[in-house]
């Protein structure tokens, strides 16, 4: 190499060195690792609170569910005591009606026993009748 071609080459790496631009260029190059650590540190922040946002949403659900699960037990389990007294009451009403058809039963047996009895009285009576108008 000639010294021309030396110049050429040094005098341009020499400015390129010294000057601003170069420097500019390893202040950038030094900045950016803190700026990759602040990236980093925000991104992790961001995780951290979105993370938090979503654990913040599943208690509210959870808290949400577990009140409508609290106004549909309650909900149901008044209609099924609505509904328990319902059936307790048709079912005194059925008791009540068939106790009085078994007292029925048992005054219509009374009677059928009479009439059995008066019955037999009258074929008795018939037979005496029979006997007597034989006699005669």
């Amino acid at each position: 190499m000639t010294g021309t071609e030396l110049k050429d080459f040094v005098v341009p790496l020499i400015t390129a060195v010294l000057g601003a631009g170069f420097w500019n260029f390893m202040i950038k190059r030094q900045e950016k690792p803190l700026d990759d650590a602040r990236a980093d540190e925000v991104m992790i922040q961001g995780a951290t609170s979105v993370v938090e946002l979503q654990q913040k949403v599943m208690n509210q659900l959870q808290e949400d569910l577990d009140k409508r699960v609290k106004t549909i037990e309650a909900l149901y389990s008044k209609q099924l005591e609505n509904e328990r007294i319902e059936w307790e009451r048709e079912r005194s009403k059925l008791e009540s009606q068939v106790a009085e058809m078994s007292q029925r039963l048992a005054k219509l047996e009374k009677i059928n026993k009479r009439l059995l009895q008066e019955n037999e009285s009258l074929a008795k009576c018939d037979h005496c009748i029979a006997e007597a108008a034989a006699a005669q």
